[in-house]
């Protein structure tokens, strides 16, 4: 039995999910990753069943970006028991949904917008949004805001941009802030304002 904690396999697979192909050689050369060794870090009211099931999806959804049904289950298994799971470790798998809804919006499956909305509210809802130095990615705001857009959710957008401006880098505070302003003015159809910024 491969013997890394739960926490080291979804770093590795964050990490990877960009590159496919490396894993699938990691998982056909390394033996079967469900053989890893999750309890060892398991916070103990979390039922084991759970861990594994949610691990065997990630798993599962990595090596097939089609499989709707392992999303689906993702979904489930960390909506019951994100309380349960390490905040690093339920950011992890966050992302790797992130990820997922990204792939299928950029196939032009619109529904994932409103999948990607949820996901970064659920973020919000559970404290993960922040990076660890105390901001907030400017991909995340420029994402969150392109989904408010998308979904004609144009007030959810300006409230989320004046919420977290102050939690942006401050080396790219004013671009970010004014880019993702002026889109939202331009979909707002104030033409004008948004040509100031």
């Amino acid at each position: 039995m491969i013997n890394f904690s739960f926490e080291f396999f979804l770093r590795f697979l964050a990490e990877m999910i960009l590159n496919p192909f490396n894993i699938r050689n990691f998982i056909y050369t390394n033996s079967n990753l469900l053989n890893i060794n999750l309890y060892k870090h398991i916070d103990t009211g979390l039922n084991t069943s759970s861990l594994a099931a949610l691990h065997s999806h990630l798993n599962q959804l990595l090596l097939n970006e089609e499989n709707y049904e392992n999303y689906k289950s993702i979904k489930r298994e960390l909506i019951n028991a994100a309380e349960k799971i390490a905040k690093d470790e339920l950011v992890v798998c966050i992302i790797i949904a992130i990820n997922f809804c990204i792939n299928q919006v950029n196939k032009k499956k619109e529904d994932y917008n409103i999948e990607l909305l949820f996901w970064y509210d659920f973020m919000i809802q559970n404290n993960c949004l922040l990076e660890t130095n105390g901001t907030v990615s400017s991909a995340i705001v420029k994402n969150y805001i392109t989904m408010c857009i998308r979904t004609n959710d144009l007030k959810k957008s300006l409230d989320f941009l004046e919420t977290y401006e102050h939690y942006l880098d401050e080396a790219e505070k004013e671009d970010i802030y004014n880019y993702n302003k002026a889109n939202i003015l331009f979909h707002q159809h104030k033409y004008e304002e948004s040509l100031i910024l």
